[in-house]
C-alpha cells in the first residue's frame, strides 16, 4: 500500500535541505569574490541588517529558483502541446523516447 504522506514529507524535506544548502553556497561565493576583488569589510553592520541581508539573499535565490521553473514548466507545456496537436512530436528511434 502506498503511503503519500511520507513521498510528501520526504520531499519537503529534500528541498528544505537544497534550500539552505544552496543560500549557504551562494553566501559562500558572494564572500569569496569579495575577498578576491579586495572589498572592504562593512564594520558598521549591525545584527538586524545582517539578518536583512540573509533575507534579502534568500528570497533572491527563491526567486531564481521559482523563475526557471516557470520556465521549464512553460517548455514542458509547450513541448505537450506540440504533441497532442501533432506539431512537431517526432519519436526518437535511436533512444526509444521523444
Amino acid at each position: 500500500m502506498r503511503r503519500p504522506f511520507r513521498g510528501i514529507a520526504t520531499s519537503v524535506l529534500a528541498l528544505v535541505t537544497v534550500f539552505f544548502a544552496a543560500s549557504a553556497v551562494v553566501s559562500e561565493l558572494r564572500d569569496a569574490m569579495n575577498t578576491i576583488w579586495r572589498v572592504p569589510e562593512d564594520t558598521t553592520s549591525s545584527a538586524v541588517r545582517s539578518i536583512f541581508d540573509v533575507v534579502k539573499d534568500r528570497l533572491l535565490l527563491v526567486w531564481v529558483y521559482y523563475s526557471a521553473e516557470v520556465l521549464f514548466l512553460g517548455a514542458e507545456f509547450r513541448r505537450a502541446y506540440a504533441c497532442r496537436f501533432g506539431s512537431m512530436c517526432v519519436p526518437n528511434d535511436d533512444l526509444g523516447r521523444f
